[in-house]
């Protein structure tokens, strides 16, 4: 699908999630609580926000450097201005862009490069995949979620049962916790998990288990390009602080709105937040931000009103937004990059 195609989609799609999140929000209830807000803990929010962003940077550093040196500032610039590109288009073709950016800069071939974002990306999700186990075992599952009438343009009240989400909890904490014990003992034991997942998936099919053996495969081989597991170690580290300080964040984001939440709540809004936006659909992810923003906070605070947590949305978004824009552009400009050179993708195959 062409990319002018893809953004006049993403964009149509804002249009409707914006429409659905805010037809029938009371504005006078909506700016009360942004009247209210704490600048000090909005101040500390935005600069947990923006030190998250030099963690995920240092985190891609430690894959880079164990197969060969690059500096910190290509590898800075290239993770910026790809995290701009997600913001203006869909589809997450900055990956692609990071790509590009680094081979430019390091002067490594453009295959090599798409291999570093490649490893880092399945960093992030180990990390992802901590964030939800946590979130599994910590949510209490004993009581039913409601969504009032008009969250989401419904006309009826909508009703999660408990009955249903404690059993679905405990089934995906169990899958992630095999899930995450898999990955570590494919570091260690790569042939033996490797037979495992062949006869216990082969039994349900084979084609499945092929794929997975694939994957499963493909991703052994890129932990081994670590010399050592300390650093691995430090990668995997910096990917749990990166998340670290995205959650302690969105601590500071409701704290500013004076709320009284759980400690797992950073958690539950992270991990809904991970799946919802793995794959950018909108520009700037508008609305598709929003969403699961104040789906998680209706579930962690069923009292709040809906039009308070579209409150607390608002500003989340625009938290999460300002690092990438304000960074991306500085790096831009810093390598005396245009606009032009990041959309082009002959160029990009060309160089590559």
């Amino acid at each position: 699908m062409p990319k002018y195609t893809q953004t006049v989609l993403g964009v149509l799609l804002s249009c409707i999630l914006l429409w659905i999140l805010f037809r029938n929000t009371d504005w006078q209830t909506l700016y009360a609580p942004l009247r209210q807000v704490s600048p000090a803990w909005l101040v500390l929010s935005l600069a947990l926000s923006f030190s998250s962003f030099f963690a995920r940077v240092q985190r891609w550093r430690y894959v880079v450097n164990a197969a060969q040196p690059v500096t910190f500032r290509s590898l800075f610039s290239a993770v910026q201005i790809s995290l701009l590109v997600n913001c203006l288009v869909p589809v997450r073709l900055g990956d692609v862009v990071r790509g590009y950016i680094l081979a430019r800069l390091a002067k490594i071939p453009f295959t090599r490069s798409l291999t570093f974002v490649a490893l880092d990306r399945i960093n992030d999700i180990l990390a992802l995949v901590v964030v939800l186990f946590v979130t599994l075992i910590s949510f209490p599952g004993d009581q039913d979620i409601r969504f009032a009438a008009g969250t989401f343009s419904n006309s009826e009240p909508f009703v999660v049962s408990s009955a249903l989400i404690e059993p679905v909890a405990l089934a995906l904490a169990i899958f992630v916790l095999v899930a995450i014990l898999m990955l570590v003992l494919l570091y260690f034991q790569q042939e033996f998990v490797l037979r495992l997942l062949d006869r216990v998936v082969g039994v349900l099919s084979s084609w499945l288990a092929i794929r997975l053996h694939s994957i499963f495969l493909n991703f052994a081989s890129g932990m081994h390009i670590f010399r050592s597991r300390i650093e691995m170690a430090k990668s995997v580290l910096f990917s749990l602080l990166t998340w670290t300080l995205v959650a302690l964040s969105l601590v500071a984001l409701l704290k500013a709105f004076h709320l009284v939440f759980p400690w797992f709540a950073p958690f539950l809004m992270l991990s809904i937040l991970g799946v919802f936006t793995s794959v950018t659909v909108t520009p700037g992810m508008i609305g598709q931000y929003h969403i699961p923003v104040v789906a998680s906070l209706l579930m962690i605070m069923p009292d709040m009103g809906s039009d308070e947590a579209k409150a607390v949305a608002i500003i989340a978004h625009l938290i999460a937004l300002l690092p990438p824009v304000i960074l991306g552009i500085f790096s831009m400009l810093r390598e005396r990059l245009r606009v032009v050179d990041l959309f082009t993708t002959q160029k990009i195959k060309r160089d590559g």
